[in-house]
């Protein structure tokens, strides 16, 4: 998917504590310019000097996890394709589009439900069940509703029936609107992220803090669409709605040491980038940020 500014500063108005900030032509301006910087690839360090107003830091923040999104390769065969028989899943029904339910993945079937398989080749059916259900519930999800299908990464693999928290159809709707795309072709997870330096008490205030409204009159916070996690050594603490317990979009530390050992993870998301918002201890850690600096690659 391509992010265009465009479709973002103009519009729509990205308010910040109940201020309306894009219709700033400082921030606007800035907001292209930092926007235009990042789609240069042969240009993988950039600076940014300002007023140290916060709304930059907002601007900012905006426009990375954006670049996330737009630069992740996710699409419904490939999430299907990280599924194994026996994984605990997510779908959700067609009658009622907001409410989950965890089932587990039983492979795929043919036209006549009754050849399993690994594989997605040929096959016409996704077969789900609900072993902990009264009913012993078995689904067959047709070919055209497999997008309904999410991995579960939780602990709780209890496939009683009862639900999990309803599926939030205003981040499709919002970033279809962002990207110019159908809702439906926004996948349910993402398999990139970038890297946030910055202390929690600023990032807390930054979320908190972000509101957008677009397409007239709807209006979206920023936890609503992004998936953010605060990671400290030992620790990860996620915000907002992550019932799936996947992986962040934007992972946030204050320690350039832990920056680093995320971007450096294999077995996690892909990295997109690192995006430091202040100049937090920056003093104590020029060893390490220079090595991250230094890297063809994040």
């Amino acid at each position: 998917m391509l992010f265009n500014i465009e479709n973002l500063i103009d519009k729509c108005d990205i308010f910040f504590e109940d201020s309306l900030i894009s219709k700033e032509l400082i921030i606007n301006n800035y907001a292209k310019f930092i926007a235009y910087s990042n789609s240069d690839p042969t240009d993988l360090v950039k600076i940014s000097l300002h007023t140290n107003s916060i709304c930059f830091n907002v601007i900012s923040l905006l426009v990375t996890a954006f670049n996330t999104i737009s630069l992740d390769k996710t699409n419904t065969d490939s999430i299907l394709d990280s599924i194994n028989i026996g994984d605990i899943v997510l779908y959700r029904g067609i009658k009622d589009n907001n409410k989950r339910e965890k089932y587990v993945f039983l492979g795929y079937a043919d036209i006549n439900q009754n050849i399993v398989q690994q594989s997605s080749n040929n096959a016409k059916f996704i077969m789900l069940s609900q072993p902990n259900k009264r009913t012993k519930l078995k689904r067959y999800i047709r070919n055209d509703n497999w997008h309904l299908i999410s991995p579960y990464k939780g602990d709780n693999i209890n496939t009683d029936g009862l639900g999990i928290s309803p599926f939030n159809i205003s981040r499709s709707i919002f970033l279809s609107y962002i990207f110019n795309v159908h809702y439906k072709e926004i996948p349910l997870i993402n398999t990139s992220s970038s890297v946030i330096v910055t202390s929690k008490q600023m990032y807390n205030r930054i979320v908190k803090g972000i509101h957008i409204i677009y397409d007239n009159d709807k209006t979206i916070a920023f936890s609503d669409f992004i998936t953010t996690g605060y990671y400290t050594t030992s620790k990860i603490h996620l915000y907002g709605n992550n019932s799936e317990k996947i992986e962040p979009i934007l992972k946030v530390t204050s320690q350039f040491s832990r920056a680093r050992n995320l971007i450096l993870e294999k077995e996690s998301n892909q990295n997109c980038g690192l995006l430091i918002l202040d100049n937090i201890n920056i003093d104590k850690n020029n060893t390490e940020l220079i090595d991250l600096i230094n890297r063809k690659s994040l």
